[in-house]
């Protein structure tokens, strides 16, 4: 594990009086898996190894009660593709489930907030989403917006009330592209994993 991965990790799971647990939300595409546009990826599906490290140590912080919940919210269409990736992942972290719950484009609760500029199908992603999966995982809403830490390549809403309430550095701005450890390094030696920045 590198030393960035190791600083990210103790910061964002220091226990600072959050008795109701953080919450995780994943993006999907460009977060934990390559470019679904990408037939390669398609085919060959490759998961962002850090994200495998981070889900293994929320998973341990489950039991501990550091972490309440870790969701999907994916602005991905593709059914098959989503259960796809949930198992390979799954495989990959090795402690069964992980999603609490998963909202992909499709939801009929998910955020449509017209007045912000539209990406990828035209939904924002706000704290509200992760309010209604909380609720429908009968867990705590309490001190919400201290609680979520949110892993992206984009900027949505979410980020933004984050920044708002003060936790900028709960918003885990991921930066593809991603490779697999054993690719770390390329033939010029210089170091190619930005995959969380």
């Amino acid at each position: 594990m590198d030393k960035h991965l190791r600083m990210r990790r103790n910061a964002v799971f220091s226990p600072f009086d959050m008795r109701e647990g953080f919450v995780l939300v994943f993006d999907m595409d460009q977060t934990i898996t390559g470019n679904y546009f990408s037939m390669e990826a398609k085919e060959k599906l490759e998961l962002n190894p850090k994200i495998v490290d981070i889900l293994k140590f929320a998973m341990q912080d489950k039991d501990t009660g550091r972490v309440s919940a870790i969701f999907l919210l994916t602005n991905n269409t593709d059914t098959e593709f989503i259960q796809h990736m949930e198992e390979e992942l799954e495989k990959a972290v090795g402690m069964g489930k992980i999603f609490d719950y998963k909202m992909d484009a499709n939801h009929p609760a998910r955020t449509h907030m017209p007045e912000y500029p539209m990406i990828q199908n035209g939904k924002q992603k706000s704290l509200a989403d992760v309010e209604f999966m909380l609720l429908r995982c009968n867990k705590t809403i309490r001190n919400l917006v201290h609680r979520v830490l949110f892993f992206d390549d984009q900027e949505h809403v979410l980020s933004q009330q984050l920044r708002n309430a003060g936790r900028p550095e709960h918003f885990v701005h991921v930066n593809p592209p991603f490779y697999k450890p054993s690719e770390k390094r390329r033939k010029s030696g210089t170091r190619k994993i930005r995959a969380v920045s």
